[in-house]
């Protein structure tokens, strides 16, 4: 079922996505306090999320390095 708020004019409901680097590999988490998920991959973090939350809209906010 999609999020009802997502409806809402005045109000952004999505979930966030924090992605960030951690050595050779990558987290994520729905919050910077959140306990995190490791991945290989930014592109399987970012799966991982959205089949989480299943694949409503969300904000990703990637805190890693640049390539």
């Amino acid at each position: 079922m999609a999020n009802p708020l997502l409806t809402w004019p005045a109000a952004d409901a999505r979930r966030r996505i924090h992605i960030r680097s951690v050595g050779e590999r990558v987290a994520w988490s729905f919050s910077p306090r959140e306990q995190p998920f490791h991945t290989e991959t930014i592109g399987a973090a970012v799966e991982e999320a959205l089949a989480q939350i299943g694949h409503e809209d969300a904000v990703i906010i990637y805190e890693g390095r640049g390539a």
